[in-house]
């Protein structure tokens, strides 16, 4: 007992005193300090001893392991990198850019199908094609310009100001969407273009809450009452009626 006490005993003059049992009689864990300094330095991956445990455990026989391999453990786990897809792709052989372009032509078709069949269930949910997006912004742009010349037909300069602004005549709602723009003017001093002004009626129609589409196709629809009221009556030259004469 003595002996072991003067072998856990700490040199003289020791401050740290530290009790780790008897462990520290345990064998080091690597044989020379060649090894140690590499463990400490480099992936233990790099250690002969490593290699040579790794070598034993593939060589070990599984005893009572299943067909699955459930018994494998984690470090006998290594999977595959850098493998080929399991299926052919590229299966007519044709040059990598064709191939990627008939694969992206693809991937459109299998798109436009699926939005074709999207559109054959749900025929009711309303949708807009591309062409009426375009005919829209280019009537909402017609009336803009029609706007923007009745607001600043007072203005020498042709801008939007809001001394100059002359609202009356305009439609109910085209006034409740232009008094913040014009508001805005009389506070800050500024003046609008007309490029400005679109870009801020758009966003007084984008933050109002009520529909705002009927400001853009009325004229069409009352354009349309006017023709239907409209009587037709053909007129004929002289020359014209002689030879239906002839034909008579």
């Amino acid at each position: 007992e003595r002996q072991l006490d003067a072998e856990r005993a700490p040199p003289p003059g020791a401050t740290f005193q530290p009790d780790i049992g008897d462990n520290r009689h345990r064998p080091p864990n690597d044989d020379t300090r060649e090894d140690f300094v590499n463990r400490l330095a480099y992936s233990k991956s790099y250690s002969e001893r490593w290699l040579a445990q790794q070598g034993q455990q593939e060589n070990r026989p599984l005893d009572g392991g299943s067909a699955s391999g459930s018994t494998h453990t984690a470090d006998e786990f290594r999977p595959r990198t850098g493998r080929g897809p399991l299926v052919e792709r590229n299966r007519d052989g044709l040059p990598i850019g064709e191939f990627l372009y008939e694969n992206g032509r693809e991937k459109l078709m299998r798109q436009a199908r699926w939005e074709e069949e999207r559109d054959k269930s749900q025929p009711s949910t309303p949708r807009i094609t591309d062409a009426s997006r375009a005919l829209f912004e280019e009537t909402k742009r017609r009336r803009y310009a029609d706007i923007f010349d009745s607001v600043t037909r007072g203005d020498p300069q042709g801008r939007l100001c809001a001394e100059t602004a002359e609202l009356d005549g305009q439609e109910e709602a085209v006034t409740e969407l232009l008094n913040p723009i014009v508001a805005y003017l009389q506070d800050s001093g500024d003046s609008l273009s007309f490029e400005a002004f679109c870009a801020a009626l758009d966003y007084q129609l984008e933050a109002s809450p009520e529909p705002t589409s009927h400001l853009f196709v009325r004229r069409g629809a009352a354009r349309k009452d006017e023709l239907e009221t409209e009587a037709f009556v053909p007129q004929t030259d002289r020359h014209s009626s002689r030879l239906a004469s002839r034909v008579r």
